[in-house]
């Protein structure tokens, strides 16, 4: 546990200098089991007891409300939502087809990006900028 408070200390230290304000909270993306539940010294945890288990607590990891939504019985009065909006799409996906979508989506910007910035690049990839032909 110490090593993990050292290095979330680090994150805070960067993150704080780097957005000039105190950074006190921290969250863990698929946190280990004996993360839930605990007060974490010095910071606050968004799966410390007051935000977990304490309150409703509903995710949409690995895209659980595909089938079921949360809260059925109608929000409670106090909650934490964890959502994933880049896993949602209008047609069923898999986590995994649904992050190469995205990868490919930000490959394509960074791609286009480039390409309308360097004509090094460009002739990298068997196009002619200037003409409009391909290199053989």
């Amino acid at each position: 546990m110490a090593e993990l408070c050292g290095r979330i200390e680090q994150e805070q230290e960067s993150f704080s200098a780097m957005f000039d304000q105190v950074v006190d909270v921290v969250s863990f993306h698929n946190p280990p089991g004996w993360i839930l539940d605990e007060d974490l010294p010095g910071v606050i945890s968004t799966y410390a007891p007051q935000f977990f288990s304490e309150i409703d607590y509903a995710a949409d990891s690995n895209q659980r409300w595909r089938d079921e939504f949360p809260f059925q019985e109608g929000l409670p009065a106090r909650a934490q939502l964890l959502v994933h909006p880049v896993l949602w799409g209008d047609s069923d996906a898999s986590t995994v087809d649904r992050l190469r979508e995205e990868r490919d989506t930000i490959y394509s910007r960074i791609d286009t990006r480039i390409e309308s910035e360097n004509r090094i690049w460009v002739g990298s990839r068997g196009l002619d900028s200037e003409v409009g032909f391909e290199r053989s």
